[in-house]
């Protein structure tokens, strides 16, 4: 079983004090280590047009570690130039940008993106002083993934590709390499990455940095432009393109996925063509500046018109908010996106929307 030589808990002292400070006792840092106790909490967000979204939300004291992982981690590690989720600076605006003037653009989604990173994926891409070369690695790992559900084990569940070596023949100590852990826990359930955790949106850049070298290599030799925002990549053409080249493109991504045992959800793979809609998370390219779409416009009038003719209150309340300061937070923060994506537009639609809204107090 893993961890069980005592050994095993001698954790390195800046990786006790970061555990101390949390909160997380050794006895509690044992029993999340070995998988005895699941201290994640399973929200389920509705989303419309698509199924819930499991969130999973670490408990208090681990979800304090994490946070001082992350603060360790961030300053020196840097999601791939093309990924735009989860890295500071970077916003959906700037991923879209890339692709202004696009004549084609192929949308690609990865199917179940976080549950597909597995143990072994976050054991090689971890950051930090705690290198895979020692014991901390091994305990992190387990710290910062959810135990899984499924009974298939690391074998079983071919989550990407890895030779296994005979212990007996290696001369590495146990966890040393990653053959000889691959092996080790070759029979145990395979932990995820939990969408919900502070470091997962930074882990799982780390997981896919070779997989967007590869990416962005292939579409610099092959005149496409690509970008991805965790689990949606876009590849976009200038000029327009047979149907072969999109076909040649969705085999070579699949296949390179295939390699970190993750798979395309084709039901969400869209090529969109002249005459077609040509956006890139939800902000059309098209053309020479960024545009946001009709739907995202109207919705935004509405609520400035809603206000403005019954009050806040009524119109929250038609509408299916919690409250009125739900509305307004919820305006606010797609007029700020507006703002930032098509100025021209989003600056007067504030305005508006602060002049229907200037007389309460929310």
């Amino acid at each position: 079983m893993w961890l069980a030589d005592p050994r095993d808990f001698l954790l390195g002292l800046k990786l006790a004090r970061l555990l101390g400070d949390a909160g997380l006792g050794a006895e509690r840092t044992r029993a999340i280590i070995r998988r005895e106790v699941d201290p994640y909490r399973v929200l389920t967000v509705p989303r419309i047009r698509a199924a819930a979204r499991e969130i999973r939300k670490p408990d208090a004291d681990l979800m304090a570690f994490q946070r001082a992982l992350l603060a360790e981690w961030t300053p020196g590690h840097v999601a791939h130039p093309r990924a735009f989720a989860y890295a500071r600076g970077r916003s959906i605006v700037d991923c879209a940008r890339l692709h202004l003037g696009a004549e084609l653009v192929v949308r690609l989604d990865i199917s179940n993106f976080f549950h597909s990173i597995t143990e072994r994926h976050v054991f090689r891409a971890l950051p930090g002083p705690h290198s895979r070369n020692s014991f901390d690695a091994a305990q992190i790992t387990r710290l910062v993934t959810a135990p899984s559900t499924s009974p298939l084990s690391w074998n079983q569940r071919r989550t990407g590709a890895i030779q296994l070596c005979n212990p007996r023949q290696c001369r590495c100590w146990p966890l040393r390499c990653e053959k000889v852990r691959a092996n080790y826990f070759g029979h145990a359930p395979e932990g995820f990455l939990p969408q919900g955790a502070p470091t997962s949106g930074l882990l799982s850049n780390l997981v896919m940095r070779e997989f967007d070298q590869r990416m962005y290599e292939w579409a610099e030799a092959n005149r496409w432009v690509y970008s991805r925002y965790s689990d949606d990549m876009h590849f976009s053409s200038r000029r327009p393109r047979a149907h072969t080249d999109t076909d040649r493109l969705v085999t070579h991504v699949r296949r390179e996925l295939g390699r970190l045992g993750m798979h395309l959800n084709d039901k969400k793979t869209t090529v969109a063509r002249r005459g077609a809609r040509r956006q890139v998370l939800g902000l059309l390219v098209d053309g020479h500046h960024l545009r946001l779409t009709r739907e995202y416009k109207r919705e935004l009038e509405l609520h400035t018109r809603g206000v403005s003719e019954f009050g806040l209150e009524p119109h929250a309340h038609h509408w299916g908010f919690e409250n009125a300061g739900a509305l307004v937070t919820h305006v606010n923060g797609r007029l700020a996106h507006a703002t930032h994506a098509e100025p021209d537009w989003g600056v007067p639609a504030r305005e508006r929307w602060l002049a229907a809204t200037t007389h309460y107090s929310v």
